[in-house]
């Protein structure tokens, strides 16, 4: 269907006879073109959702393509979530007639947090996540992140320590607020320079903050976590 309208001007579209779908709406002048998707009739409850990511690492500033399935014809609702649990982008998109999620294209914020950072595809009451490692650029040398892990009966909580752009074997330190040393642990890094080793919070802790300092004989980073 081809409609005339004018320079800076509005027109609404009458969706009347249109089937539920996926449509494009065009605009062009002379050579110079610009498009924009737009759905009909699509409801949630896409039944599974499954979704996946390009690549499992990302720097601040990149972009996330989000690929998946889902039923048919249905809206789906994307999140990026820190590793602070905070929500940094909601995005309405959709599947195709073929259950390919289309539009799912989020962005790593400019100032983002290292860590483990969570994407979430909600449609009705399904949903899938995935999990996605923000890391710094490698000329930053030594980086270390945490992030929250899992609870085991008997051996109580835990949380997941991240380092990266290691060069040698690594000592860790947990440090409380007052400065004491809670606990040294020592790793050997991987080929690519990375520790992932989980830690379980001792019985007993007191609530606060906590520095996790790190160092490989040439570089030092640390950060801070909180038990709560």
């Amino acid at each position: 269907m081809i409609h005339q309208i004018k320079q800076n001007s509005f027109h609404s579209l009458d969706l009347n006879g249109y089937t539920s779908g996926i449509y494009t709406a065009v605009i062009s002048k002379g050579s110079a073109k610009s498009s924009q998707i737009f759905t009909v009739g699509l409801q949630t409850g896409s039944g599974e959702i499954k979704i996946s990511s390009t690549k499992s690492e990302y720097r601040p500033g990149e972009p996330i393509l989000v690929l998946g399935k889902a039923n048919q014809n249905a809206l789906l609702t994307l999140t990026l979530i820190d590793p602070d649990g905070n929500l940094w982008k909601t995005k309405e998109t959709f599947s195709d007639k073929e259950g390919n999620i289309k539009g799912g294209e989020l962005r790593i914020p400019s100032k983002a947090k290292p860590g483990t950072w969570t994407i979430n595809a909600k449609s009705g009451s399904n949903f899938n996540e995935i999990k996605i490692e923000v890391i710094t650029s490698i000329e930053e040398g030594l980086v270390v992140t945490v992030n929250q892990g899992i609870e085991i009966p008997g051996f109580g909580k835990s949380i997941n320590i991240k380092v990266v752009n290691a060069i040698q074997t690594v000592q860790i330190e947990i440090i409380s607020s007052n400065g004491n040393v809670i606990e040294t642990l020592s790793f050997p890094p991987t080929s690519k320079g990375e520790i992932k080793q989980p830690w379980f919070i001792p019985k007993g802790t007191a609530l606060g903050t906590y520095t996790i300092k790190v160092k490989d004989g040439q570089n030092t980073a640390q950060t801070t976590f909180d038990v709560k």
